[in-house]
């Protein structure tokens, strides 16, 4: 066997270097390529019939349970605040646990989506079912985690709709409602 000349192994160690180059950037544009072929990390938006499926499939066979709308306190704040609007203000009801969405709207989505789940613990409305108070009742549970950030965005959102905000802690008079009342009836 003859061994090549020097020049002729130069040569050939230039054109595995050469080759290993373009093996390379075959490599890196097809692992490239390939990623943009997966799937993406977001998920679909599903339909609403979609959601109402999985919905039906979710709850299929889950028995649900009752449990107290209000505890204790609230309950008793709640059968204060009923006497206390037949008495005075005969033609108004309260409600307890109100989905701020429910009476409360506003074209800003984000705005809207901010308080739309959050619930007030008693709304108060009169005789035409319009909202007209919010009583947020600071029970012994109610000063915990960012209670103050979740106080105050109820708060803004309620008055900035007109709706007197009142909060009463289990030592208050339900008489402060009547106060509340009586201020956002005089701006109406």
């Amino acid at each position: 066997m003859q061994i090549p000349p020097i020049s002729d192994i130069h040569e050939m160690y230039s054109m595995i270097e050469v080759l290993a180059v373009v093996a390379l950037v075959i490599v890196f544009f097809v692992v490239r390529s390939s990623k943009s072929k997966r799937p993406s990390k977001t998920p679909r938006r599903r339909t609403p019939e979609q959601v109402a499926t999985q919905q039906q499939v979710d709850i299929q066979g889950q028995p649900f349970g009752s449990k107290p709308l209000m505890n204790k306190s609230e309950y008793k704040l709640y059968c204060a605040l009923t006497d206390f609007l037949y008495q005075r203000y005969p033609r108004y009801r309260v409600f307890p646990q109100v989905a701020m969405g429910a009476y409360l709207s506003n074209r800003d989505r984000a705005a809207y989506m901010a308080v739309n789940s959050k619930r007030s613990d008693f709304m108060i409305i009169n005789g035409r079912g319009m909202p007209v108070a919010v009583v947020e009742f600071q029970g012994a549970g109610h000063y915990q985690g960012n209670y103050r950030q979740r106080d105050a965005i109820k708060r803004q959102a309620v008055t900035s709709a007109g709706i007197a905000f009142v909060e009463l802690t289990a030592t208050d008079d339900v008489h402060l409602v009547a106060q509340a009342l009586e201020e956002q009836q005089s701006v109406v």
